[in-house]
């Protein structure tokens, strides 16, 4: 059993979840889209944004309310309100999925005792261990991003030729969306490596825990954050964890420079700090997927 037919293994046993997830998403932008395709500037809403200003050494803050057409605020032509990112519905769901599949792909083969006969397989812990991630980071998303892509396409058209359709997403014309699609797949490559502390820690509890293993993969974050706030009044470790599970790398993928920044990110610090955390608790996985066999 090669490489490929570990992640061919890793497909059959996950794949409605990263097929339907996706499919579904997709279906729900569609319909709020087209369902939003009434409204119109008769539907006239309040909406307020804050001024400051200081005078005399004082900060003064005003509130400037108004009243604009919802079919403007759903635009993102009110200065208040940010035009939608299409990408921006994925990330929280595939996230999710990700993160699941992860933790049951090293626990259910402990639980349900298959794990004794994929060890007398002629594979290593380590190869079986990096494919299971290699799966879950990469290859699985790919049906996400092809949704993401098609999605923006098919929305892009739709919205120039109905300007005041919601959403306006990011990417109308042929250079606009050439851009959208480049930053994404860089984002997209870039991300397996961006969250491999915070996808590492769950593969390394799916391998490790005998019972509670959610109640783990939540409890010792939180644990260290909650001791280290009381110790230093620091965040360090929560907001570690939370830049690493951002989909967007610290990025805005709709700016121009996005695709310099992406790969900028990658000689920061952070990075590669993460990356060599990640890789430690990689190690610990096929350690623990060694020696903890059934539960």
């Amino acid at each position: 059993m090669g490489f490929f037919s570990l992640l061919k293994r890793e497909w059959l046993e996950h794949k409605a979840t990263f097929i339907w997830v996706p499919l579904i998403v997709s279906a729900l932008i569609v319909v709020f889209t087209l369902s939003m395709y009434q409204a119109t500037s008769d539907v006239v809403i309040e909406t307020s944004q804050e001024s400051r200003e200081v005078i005399d050494g004082v900060v003064h803050v005003r509130e400037d309310k108004r009243a604009v057409s919802l079919s403007e605020v759903l635009a993102g032509k009110d200065g208040a309100w940010k035009a939608a990112d299409v990408r921006d519905y994925f990330h929280i769901p595939l996230v999710a999925i990700v993160l699941f599949g992860l933790l049951s792909s090293t626990l259910d083969e402990r639980k349900d005792g298959s794990i004794l006969f994929f060890k007398s397989m002629p594979v290593s812990d380590t190869e079986t261990i990096l494919s299971k991630y290699v799966f879950m980071a990469w290859v699985a998303p790919l049906v996400t991003l092809g949704c993401i892509l098609l999605l923006q396409l098919a929305l892009a058209t739709w919205s120039s030729f109905n300007p005041n359709s919601w959403p306006q997403f990011a990417g109308q014309g042929v250079g606009g969306y050439l851009q959208f699609s480049a930053n994404t797949i860089v984002s997209y490559a870039l991300y397996g490596l961006w969250a491999l502390p915070a996808f590492a820690f769950v593969l390394l509890i799916g391998a490790w825990a005998n019972r509670g293993a959610l109640l783990w993969v939540i409890g010792i974050p939180l644990g260290i954050s909650v001791v280290e706030m009381m110790v230093n009044k620091t965040e360090h470790v929560e907001d570690f964890l939370l830049r690493h599970l951002s989909p967007k790398l610290q990025v805005d993928l709709s700016s121009p420079n996005a695709g310099s920044d992406l790969l900028a990110q990658t000689i920061t610090v952070d990075f590669w700090l993460g990356v060599i955390i990640g890789l430690g608790l990689l190690g610990l996985a096929v350690y623990c997927r060694r020696t903890r066999n059934e539960i």
